[in-house]
């Protein structure tokens, strides 16, 4: 179900329809559901990844907060990270390392879209419960819902947990004015995506797959564009995201502020 798909637009209908129409104590769970439909329509067995990110950060997480002797907590700390990040290491990173250095066997393993946004995203809330910046989420339903969100699930941006987590917990009522801007965003992703980075692809691709046959001038030409369709095809899908997450009552971090805009390398950046 990808973000340019007509069925991701029907189900996005269909899901903020249902979480608005639904009782205030029911939103979560419709929320949480939906996203989890939404995983499911990829692979079936990319779910697995996702719950056991889920329920290994979740408890490491209340057993930080519950307990004060510093060694159980960093050990649950260091429990968990190493789930996480040997569940990404891998399905995202063993096979390329075992081609790339002949040292090990390639797994027969399927890699989980989205599997790189939320690991970085429970890093991050266990660590900001193990600073005791955060109190653990006590609520498991809340806390699955906080990390797979689907619009945010594939594109990002990464949430930090003080921003969304609460957004979370207090579901929203209905309301136009974020709707119609929710509508623009997506608007303006698509365009970006469609018109201009799908246009400038195939023309990139050209180019650089024979650089042997064209000139230096067409050459620093299609390079000066190719960072034109990365970004527009990066940001068309984040503004997506975004937009859907709006419309759902949700406001999520901003992952680009117009970086070709900048007046300097260091602000570029930090755009």
């Amino acid at each position: 179900m990808s973000f340019i798909s007509t069925s991701y637009y029907l189900f996005l209908a269909l899901t903020t329809i249902a979480y608005f129409q639904a009782p205030q104590k029911f939103k979560i769970c419709i929320l949480l559901i939906a996203s989890y439909i939404f995983y499911l329509s990829f692979n079936p067995r990319y779910i697995v990844f996702i719950l056991i990110t889920t329920g290994v950060s979740f408890f490491c997480a209340r057993i930080m907060e519950s307990s004060n002797n510093k060694n159980k907590r960093l050990m649950a700390l260091f429990g968990a990270l190493l789930v996480e990040f040997l569940l990404l290491f891998t399905t995202k990173y063993w096979n390329n390392l075992s081609l790339a250095t002949g040292w090990m066997n390639p797994l027969n393993i399927i890699v989980p879209l989205g599997i790189s946004f939320y690991t970085f995203q429970t890093v991050g809330y266990l660590f900001d419960v193990y600073r005791k910046q955060i109190e653990a989420e006590k609520n498991i339903i809340n806390y699955a819902a906080f990390l797979s969100f689907f619009p945010h699930l594939l594109a990002g941006p990464i949430e930090p947990s003080q921003n969304f987590l609460p957004q979370i917990k207090k579901p929203v009522d209905f309301n136009y004015t974020q709707m119609a801007f929710g509508i623009l965003l997506i608007s303006v992703g698509l365009f970006k995506k469609l018109v201009i980075a799908d246009t400038l692809a195939p023309i990139i691709d050209i180019v650089f797959q024979t650089p042997a046959e064209h000139k230096g001038a067409a050459i620093g030409l299609t390079a000066f564009l190719a960072r034109y369709q990365i970004y527009c095809d990066f940001s068309g899908y984040t503004d997506i995201a975004l937009g859907s997450a709006q419309i759902l009552g949700f406001k999520l971090m901003q992952n680009f502020n117009r970086p070709f805009f900048s007046t300097s390398a260091t602000q570029y950046w930090q755009r």
